[in-house]
């Protein structure tokens, strides 16, 4: 690979001093799909397991198309696991983890999208929930309308996401095996 020019050397040191020392300063799309296209993305999955099976979301993306799919988010630079966890948990499922604690993953994976670079490539920890325990520490679930877009399943259905199919689709089951 050819040694970058010292122009663009200094546009991405400009880039990095915006960013430096400002936790929680979001990247924006086309900065972050520009990272995501030269090094893997970490994320965090986050299966809660409830009376009825394993909480899924549906969701329509660009990347993935139409699916279920694991709740997950991208790590910010400098946001610990739990806060990511937290963050997923509010948006993604309409779960107040409370005080809870996530422990350690569950499983960490790579998950990869073998015909694109841009959001092709996931360091992805899974986290495996219990949706009681959450609310026995002081956790809260929102109204059933903020959580329209989940569903329980015991096996993972026909229209996940295929990547989080082969790597989560046999923990799903075996979760729902012992719950």
């Amino acid at each position: 690979m050819a040694e970058l020019k010292q122009s663009d050397l200094e546009s991405l040191k400009n880039i990095v001093t915006e960013f430096e020392g400002k936790p929680g300063k979001q990247l924006g799309t086309e900065l972050y799909h520009l990272c995501s296209a030269l090094m893997p993305s970490v994320n965090v999955d986050v299966m809660v397991r409830n009376t009825s099976g394993i909480l899924l979301c549906w969701r329509h993306d660009n990347f993935y198309g139409p699916g279920w799919h694991v709740p997950g988010g991208v790590l910010r630079h400098k946001e610990t696991l739990q806060e990511r966890v937290k963050a997923v948990l509010i948006s993604e499922c309409g779960i107040d983890l409370g005080s809870a604690d996530i422990g350690d993953p569950y499983l960490v994976s790579e998950l990869f999208h073998k015909e694109r670079c841009i959001r092709g490539h996931f360091i992805s920890m899974l986290y495996v929930l219990d949706e009681r325990q959450i609310i026995e520490n002081g956790g809260a679930l929102r109204s059933a309308h903020d959580r329209s877009s989940m569903q329980s399943f015991t096996q993972a259905p026909d229209n996940i996401i295929s990547q989080q199919k082969e790597v989560y689709g046999p923990i799903i089951e075996q979760i729902c095996r012992t719950t």
